[in-house]
């Protein structure tokens, strides 16, 4: 497959990303409780969990990579996310961390039901 191809098959996955809410689970370190993300088609990500305040970050597709977006976090590129596989109701990304180089995969799997995180422990 020719790279103009590859990567009109790799934004198209890109976009089965978008208005969807993600339940993400991590290998590595795992994700907080309840994590979610929320892939917004005009470069927005809100990312929040169970126990953590809520981020919202920016992404943009790498001019460099057609299947890896990259995060903006406070104004600096924080993290390389590469789709390498996605079904209808789910997707996997290698994370990589863009200082450090420190690498983990993320499961993302979409919610269509109604949840609420648990009351934490005072």
């Amino acid at each position: 497959m020719n790279s103009r191809l590859l990567g009109t098959v790799f934004a198209l996955a890109l976009t089965a990303l978008f208005n969807r809410v993600w339940k993400v689970e991590r290998t590595g370190a795992p994700a907080a409780p309840g994590s979610i993300f929320i892939f917004l088609p005009n470069g927005t990500l809100l990312m929040t969990s169970c126990g953590e305040p809520y981020r919202i970050a920016l992404w943009a597709r790498d001019p460099k990579r057609a299947d890896t977006i990259r995060l903006t976090e406070d104004r600096q590129p924080t993290v390389a996310l590469r789709l390498d596989k996605t079904s209808g109701s789910s997707a996997q990304l290698t994370q990589t961390m863009i200082r450090s180089g420190e690498k983990a995969i993320i499961r993302l799997t979409a919610q269509d039901k109604e949840f609420v995180c648990p009351d934490l422990p005072k």
